[in-house]
């Protein structure tokens, strides 16, 4: 009895250890909406509960879900939001190649809410680096991409 017992037990740790190791041989793969959902709303939630860096290290993993997804907006959502990262470490130069291919991803994509995003990003750069006039212009750019966005559009309610 106490062997079988201890067979069935060997079983289920064997079934165990197999399941894990699959999972990461074989990790989930997400939707273009999960992706879409992972770097609006769930990006904004862990913004205050984990630190820049982790942040920046799990959009790099959604960036790499984008790309397999053969995804550009998903990529340039993750570059934007590495860029606000950045920003807050005061890694500014980094901050802007990560917007520079943020924008370059999101050229041939017509989404407004992105393209604020962007240019609110590079507004927020440049003003930490005490440079107004280049705040302010990117600052118009956002404004007007928001003022383009319907009440009703999806992601204005993220």
């Amino acid at each position: 009895m106490m062997m079988k017992s201890l067979k069935n037990f060997n079983r289920i740790i064997y079934c165990l250890v197999f399941t894990c190791g699959c999972s990461k041989l074989f990790p989930q793969h997400y939707s273009i909406q999960q992706i879409d959902t992972l770097l609006i709303k769930t990006n904004e939630e862990l913004r205050t509960q984990i630190s820049n860096k982790d942040l920046i290290i799990w959009n790099q993993k959604i960036i790499k879900e984008a790309q397999q997804n053969n995804y550009p907006k998903g990529e340039a959502w993750g570059y934007a939001n590495i860029a606000n990262r950045l920003l807050l470490t005061g890694e500014f130069k980094k901050a802007i190649e990560y917007l520079n291919d943020a924008e370059e991803k999101s050229k041939d994509i017509n989404d407004d809410f992105l393209a604020g995003k962007i240019n609110q990003e590079y507004s927020q750069v440049y003003n930490r680096m005490n440079l107004p006039k280049m705040a302010l212009g990117y600052n118009s750019k956002a404004m007007k991409f928001a003022l383009r966005l319907k009440k009703d559009n999806q992601d204005c309610r993220f």
